[in-house]
């Protein structure tokens, strides 16, 4: 049986009986860290329950506004372990709750539930917010019988999606229909269903998993809807039985917590979320970045522009290290260097480039940045691509070369070795860090790795390093080296006198190169763009931001009135470590608003929710 909170550690595994028929032990796994088969959601009394960390916090559990100060959770989501002996003294500044609607909220005070007893009873926590929350209506507790088996409800939380998964931190819900426990919990205090296969379309018929403890079990049982269940465990996430604690069977305990607080229909004095005054602006993505056209069409322009700025440059070598020997006359490019590099354009014409990028897809924004920003069809990023390696490959040139644009041959036999070399080992290089980095920022951008250069781009990086330090080791003295240097400079070298320095300034200088090129896409750093609407009046604008905190993703959020946000270009932003950001502004500018969600760290497929509330006086 599976206790539905997250914890930061590794699972521990123990053993507990049940009462209730047909009463075993169940082997329970202390928990890790959303709705199984949900669906995307918005519920404004829905809350995450955090845990602070530095500079951020994390998604522990959910949770209900049941007041307009007291959240209801899980009482195993604050206690350590599986009874209330556990819960020692809780120390509520370790936690902050999160609403869509709201943001985060401080907590003053966690009671956990004395009669606390893992799948026997008393699973239930009351959090008290250090204020009273404003603009979302609590939801009403239900105090009556418990509801029959039979019964349809609605299940919702910020867990993950399946056994064994850490995406935790979307708001999900779906339906369920209660029935018996089945001897997996004692059912006087407690709500189960059955999540079994055939399973419908998302939130049809969907389960509980870990993070969504706490969360709320909704019913209408004639008055509208009212929390009857407070999410607990189950088996298995996927298939098998779950349960809450059932709400009415520790009613008295919430009520003494809690008091006069209950009573309360409304929250504060602005609008409500749900009546006019109050507009809310559910903005959800999946695939932050990168969709699968999209990572194709990056692909693509990764290939092309790696192929073609190799392609150039060898071309160009060529015809230098020709007249260098004294068998070409130059200058260079010449006819037969000209001709590979039209062969090599021809590869990277409108026509290829656009069968994986068309028109509207470029228009639409596949992370274009340097010079190819403005490249939204196949001919202009043709054109920009073209140009990129062009300029990459000269600036090669002239890094690899003492002289490049040599008018004669080179006398010193010794001399021309060493400059061989060097131009040689350089290509070598570059190619190879091409190679290296456009492969890894696809696998990047798939979310295979989560950051790049990764252990496998490394060691090929390594290696060629180590090889082009060797390839000009051999070939070339301090004295050559000068004597190169006499003819000209290399590139950004400048003047170099001794091999160790001119392979170090090589290694730098062919990793820019590297950069420069590949900068004609921010590789696995599309970021998500929308606009809302803000009201003439508006007293008050909330925009937060929740999604899958699968390590290490980390989104920011920035926004700004009458004009694209970026991080450097902004009104008001929200940095936080993690998956948890919220903003708040007090009589905003009327129009339009940006907001810019920015891939800070992770894999650039990230499900997330931003969540724009206006409120009107």
């Amino acid at each position: 049986m599976t206790v539905y909170r997250h914890v930061l550690v590794i699972a521990s595994v123990v053993t507990m009986g049940l009462t209730g028929a047909s009463a075993a032990a169940s082997a329970q796994t202390a928990p890790r860290p959303r709705i199984v088969n949900g669906a995307l959601s918005h519920r404004p009394t829905v809350g995450a329950l955090l845990t602070v960390r530095p500079g951020g916090f994390s998604g522990s559990c959910s949770g209900t506004m049941i007041g307009c100060q007291t959240f209801l959770t899980a009482a195993h989501c604050v206690c350590d372990g599986l009874d209330f002996s556990s819960c020692g003294a809780i120390d509520p500044s370790d936690y902050k709750v999160f609403l869509q609607n709201v943001g985060i909220v401080d907590v003053s005070a966690i009671d956990a539930e004395p009669t606390y007893d893992f799948a026997q009873g008393g699973d239930i926590a009351v959090v008290t917010l250090a204020s009273p929350i404003e603009g979302v209506s609590p939801m009403t507790i239900h105090t009556g019988s418990s509801p029959a088996p039979g019964t349809a409800a609605q299940i919702a939380g910020y867990g993950i999606t399946a056994d064994g998964r850490d995406d935790s931190g979307v708001l999900r819900d779906g339906d369920v229909e209660t029935s018996s426990c089945s001897g997996i919990a004692e059912p006087s205090t407690h709500l189960c269903w059955v999540f079994a296969e055939p399973f419908g379309v998302p939130g049809s018929n969907s389960n509980t998993c870990q993070g969504d403890s706490g969360g709320p079990l909704f019913a209408d049982l004639g008055a509208g809807d009212r929390l009857v269940g407070v999410t607990s465990g189950g088996d298995v996430c996927v298939g098998g039985v779950s349960f809450d604690a059932g709400v009415s069977a520790h009613s008295a305990f919430i009520t003494g917590i809690a008091g006069a607080d209950l009573l309360n229909t409304t929250c504060g004095s602005i609008a409500q979320v749900g009546t006019p005054g109050a507009t809310v602006t559910p903005i959800s993505y999946t695939d932050i970045a990168n969709t699968k056209a999209q990572r194709s069409c990056r692909k693509t322009i990764g290939t092309a522009i790696r192929t073609l700025t190799s392609s150039t440059l060898m071309a160009q070598q060529k015809c230098l290290d020709g007249v260098n020997r004294g068998l070409l006359a130059g200058p260079c490019p010449d006819t037969k260097a000209s001709d590979a590099i039209l062969r090599a354009l021809a590869k990277v014409t409108a026509d290829k480039l656009g069968k994986k990028c068309p028109a509207d897809l470029l228009a639409a924004g596949v992370g274009q940045e340097a010079l190819c920003t403005g490249a939204t069809t196949p001919g202009s990023l043709s054109t920009c691509i073209a140009n990129t390696a062009a300029t990459q490959s000269d600036a090669a040139v002239a890094l690899h070369y003492a002289e490049d644009a040599p008018s004669g041959p080179i006398a010193d036999a010794g001399v021309l070795a060493c400059q061989n070399g060097i131009a040689k080992a350089g290509l070598s290089l570059l190619t190879a860090r091409l190679t290296a980095e456009s492969s890894c920022a696809a696998a990047l951008d798939a979310g295979k790795v989560p950051t790049c250069p990764d252990a496998k781009a490394s060691v090929k990086l390594q290696r060629a390093e180590a090889k082009a330090t060797d390839t000009i080791g051999g070939a070339c003295s301090d004295a050559q080296i000068v004597a190169l240097d006499a003819a000209g400079d290399f590139g950004t070298c400048g003047s170099v006198t001794t091999v160790a320095g001119l392979v170090s300034c090589l290694l730098a200088g062919d990793a820019d190169i590297s950069a420069g090129t590949l900068d004609v896409l921010s590789l696995a750093q599309l970021t998500a763009d929308a606009t809302f609407d803000v009201p003439v009046g508006t007293d008050l604008l909330r925009i937060t931001l929740n999604g899958d905190e699968t390590a290490p993703n980390d989104l920011d959020l920035y926004v700004r009135a009458g004009g694209p946000a970026t991080p450097t270009t902004y009104d008001h932003a929200s940095q936080n470590a993690g998956m948890w950001e919220t903003i708040e502004v007090v009589s905003p500018a009327a129009g339009t608003w940006h907001m810019h969600v920015d891939l800070f760290s992770g894999a650039p497929s990230i499900t997330y929710q931003v969540t724009a509330t206006t409120f009107e006086p």
